[in-house]
């Protein structure tokens, strides 16, 4: 029998593996790892980590069309304490509970049945009127000359959003106790305090809100948002429980708004170091829209919007990593893979290979023209994931992000503030690091 050889990878640190420097940057770490060790890196956590950095091993293992690769996490994993792919969707399950994320096998596929036909791209469109509303009651606000924090007014929108597509309320706003206990759970997520105190509370709150809202809307009149289809489902194989319906809802009201808000706060920094690219979209805008608010039918009209989101969802990916376990020995390469052992895929990396992206650090919306998406090699581009358990949303972030850059861009120009720089920090998302502060002028 031949006996293949280990991938290459950093040196180990004793009992800490590469955790250590893994934590001090993850996103410089993961890009050093592929540049000096290939497309196949061995990281050493508390179990071996195999780092795949070329898009073919990618869709192998996002589209798993062979079965091989799972969330499924045993308690090892949660007990390591140093596994990246344990750690994150650990503390989902602490947050959020069972739910579409973080479900695997037979669990997963009924609540992806059930959840799906809301987000189709037709049932999206439904949710145009309350995007735009949302976006025009943001800038009412907003005065020419003002500075703001432009991060949380991204924040507010998003969760405004999909708070009123998800339950056909507006938990936004700052005076809202839903809301509050929204973001300091989402605070925890990030930071966590030393007691949880203030995290149980927060979840508590919330879990108290949401089963509330579900009691109300299950004798209330139908409407179109998301908890509506899913309390009036007609039969019983597409019924949820009072818990499934609030991990759910938990569920999309984080995925839904932080990872949409940072890609839109992200796009505005781009197009404010870029004031050629903020002229070209200004253009659009003014030749498609002629001062008229953004419609679904405009959609198809707004090419270089798109070009300007997709741009930035390639420099700056919501999601900056995606974990697996393989349930069964896998070859990449020359390489042979353990059952047992993990794969990350890395956004960050991914999207910035040159072997896919000429000149791949610079922001050039112009490269996605003449349906570029397409001509890539799949598993190059991957900001909503891939394969079955793409992101469910995908849909409706992309409309969203579509009419909020429209509808605001025209109304004013947002440029950053003395000193402001653009630095990521990687959480669970990619956010700009200290939030980003920037100049308001009215057009």
């Amino acid at each position: 029998m031949t006996t293949m050889k280990s991938p290459p990878g950093p040196p180990a640190s004793g009992d800490a593996g590469n955790s250590v420097e893994y934590h001090q940057d993850p996103l410089g770490f993961l890009a050093r790892c592929a540049r000096d060790y290939g497309d196949v890196v061995r990281l050493q956590f508390d179990r071996p980590i195999y780092l795949l950095n070329r898009a073919d091993l990618v869709e192998e293992v996002l589209q798993n069309k062979r079965g091989i690769f799972a969330k499924d996490l045993s308690a090892t994993d949660h007990q390591g304490g140093h596994n990246p792919e344990a750690l994150k969707y650990e503390v989902f399950r602490t947050l959020l509970g069972d739910n579409v994320l973080t479900a695997e096998g037979d669990d997963w596929r009924r609540r992806r049945r059930i959840l799906a036909p809301p987000f189709h791209h037709e049932q999206s469109l439904s949710y145009v009127p309350a995007i735009i509303d949302h976006c025009q009651r943001l800038i009412a606000g907003w005065q020419d000359g003002q500075t703001l924090e432009l991060r949380e007014q991204m924040m507010e929108l998003t969760l405004g959003i999909v708070s009123t597509a998800l339950m056909g309320i507006d938990i936004s706003g700052e005076a809202k106790e839903e809301g509050l206990a929204f973001r300091a759970a989402l605070e925890h997520f990030y930071v966590p305090s030393p007691d949880g105190d203030s995290f149980r509370q927060a979840l508590d709150r919330l879990h108290s809100a949401a089963d509330r809202i579900i009691t109300e809307r299950r004798d209330g009149p139908r409407t179109n948002d998301l908890l509506c289809l899913m309390l009036h489902a007609d039969d019983d194989e597409h019924q949820l429980t009072d818990e499934d319906l609030r991990n759910e809802l938990l569920t999309f009201l984080f995925a839904g708004h932080e990872t949409t808000a940072n890609a839109l706060t992200w796009t505005w920094g781009l197009l404010a170091q870029h004031p050629d690219k903020a002229a070209r979209l200004q253009d659009e805008l003014q030749t498609v829209l002629a001062g008229h608010t953004p419609a679904a039918d405009d959609l198809p009209q707004l090419s270089y919007t798109q070009m300007v989101i997709q741009e930035s969802l390639r420099l700056y990916p919501p999601s900056w990593f995606l974990g697996r376990f393989a349930q069964q020995d896998w070859e990449a390469d020359d390489y042979q893979l353990a059952a047992g052992t993990g794969v990350m895929v890395s956004q960050w990396v991914l999207h910035r290979d040159a072997r896919s992206f000429d000149q791949p650090d610079d922001f050039e919306p112009e490269r996605w023209a003449n349906d570029f998406e397409h001509r890539l090699p799949r598993g190059a581009y991957f900001p909503f994931g891939d394969g079955t358990r793409v992101c469910i949303g995908r849909p409706l972030a992309q409309m969203e992000l579509a009419l909020a850059v429209a509808t605001i861009a025209q109304a004013f120009e947002i440029a950053l503030s003395p000193g402001q720089q653009l630095v990521p920090e990687p959480m669970n998302t990619i956010r700009p690091k200290g939030g980003l502060t920037v100049h308001l002028k009215r057009r």
